[in-house]
């Protein structure tokens, strides 16, 4: 995010929260229509994507009011990445994965699993937004075309469910 010193937190009791690290002052509180899981910040700083069990919440940075709800009815959202171009964002919500739209909340690509099955708590985006990795209970990372949501790839990676992932910023993923 351009020139801010914004930092947010989803938390379960219902609200996201707006800090500014430098000086630890909460700026803004959102109440959210049920525990919050994820934020993200638009490339600009003029957006926040929120994550909560029922929905997508873009919020504007400059008001911190409510732009557009989007309800989401495959589950919560627990992970939210947004594209570095801030076209796109990628979204794990409950046991389906989807590429959207950053302005219309639209779906433009649902991430095919290949019969993987359980809930999905990680996605992340590489730099170009040509790519998605997942992760979540069934233990597996896998790679898609972020443009048509074929898989590409998959990995057993650990013993336990996936709770985070992000792609290098060096261009190698």
């Amino acid at each position: 995010m351009p020139n801010t010193t914004n930092v947010a937190s989803a938390s379960f009791d219902g609200s996201v929260r707006v800090w500014d690290y430098t000086t630890g002052n909460r700026i803004a509180t959102i109440p959210m229509d049920g525990e919050a899981f994820s934020v993200a910040f638009s490339p600009d700083g003029r957006r926040l994507f929120i994550g909560s069990r029922r929905s997508i919440t873009v919020v504007s940075t400059t008001t911190w009011s409510t732009e557009t709800v989007k309800v989401v009815t495959t589950g919560p959202v627990y992970d939210i990445d947004m594209a570095a171009n801030g076209t796109v964002i990628a979204v794990a919500e409950g046991t389906t994965a989807t590429i959207r739209n950053a302005s219309t909340l639209e779906v433009s690509a649902t991430l095919e699993s290949g019969g993987r099955s359980g809930e999905i708590y990680s996605i992340a985006l590489n730099n170009a937004a040509t790519r998605v990795a997942t992760g979540g209970t069934d233990y597996i990372v896998a790679t898609f075309n972020a443009a048509t949501g074929t898989q590409i790839g998959t990995a057993q990676a650990v013993i336990a469910p996936i709770l985070g992932l992000d792609y290098s910023p060096d261009g190698t993923g």
